[in-house]
Formats: structure tokens, sequence, C-alpha cells
């Protein structure tokens, strides 16, 4: 049983887990979407926007501290994806949470329900499911 239950596999629930790693601490990656969905195009990352990736130890900090970048979300999600792999950490595509139930007699284990009837249990969920997300 993971320590946390990662609720969506963009970018933060991404980097989210390689934190949690870095700290110690186990999680699992659910992600609604298939493995092979992309989205949009380029993104531009200010320089404090860049200090997460770096403290992540996804991001080759330069000489001259961090500069802005441009760079197409692909680019961004494989490189996280690889780190992912490379330590460890599940993630689980086309799998859609439909509730997360705290049992009161149970106060430090949290379900999650999926669709199909699947359920999970850890110490804790995040919900980084994007901007419409219910957890």
């Amino acid at each position: 049983m993971p320590q946390a239950a990662i609720i969506g596999g963009g970018f933060a629930g991404m980097t989210m887990a390689l934190f949690l790693k870095k700290h110690g601490m186990s999680s699992a990656i659910d992600e609604a979407r298939d493995k092979n969905y992309t989205s949009g195009g380029n993104i531009a990352l200010a320089p404090n926007t860049l200090r997460v990736p770096d403290h992540a130890g996804v991001y080759d900090c330069k000489e001259y501290n961090f500069q802005a970048l441009r760079v197409h979300r692909t680019i961004i999600r494989d490189v996280l994806r690889a780190e992912l792999e490379r330590q460890d950490v599940p993630v689980v595509y086309s799998k859609r949470c439909v509730s997360v139930i705290n049992d009161d007699a149970t106060k430090d284990i949290v379900t999650v329900a999926f669709e199909g009837g699947e359920r999970i249990t850890a110490n804790f969920v995040i919900g980084a499911d994007g901007i419409h997300s219910r957890i």
C-alpha cells in the first residue's frame, strides 16, 4: 500500500510523486487519460517555475541561475515519466477516480474507488487531477 495515492498524472502529480520519493514517502499515480494522450503545444516556464523541476532532480541547473524556458509539453512529460520509471514510482493510465472514502473506523486509511469497481487504499490522497477536481 502506498503512503500517498496521487490522482492525476499531469505535471503536478508527477512532480509531487518525485518530491514525496525524495523525502522517503511512497506513492502511486492514477491517471484518467490514456498514456499516449498529448495536450497543447509549447509552454513557457518562468525562472521561479524552473526551480520546481530542479528541486525534483529533473532540470539541469544552468551556470547563470534559471533562465526562462519555452518547451513543448511532451518534452517535460517524457522527462518526468522517465524519472518516475527510474525511481520505480508506479503510474497507471486509463483509470478514472469516482470517489474517495474515509471510513471513520480507519482514520489513517483512505480508500479510492475507480470506474469499473477497483479500489485502492493509502494513508492519504492527493488530488492533482486538474482545475475541475472534486478530489
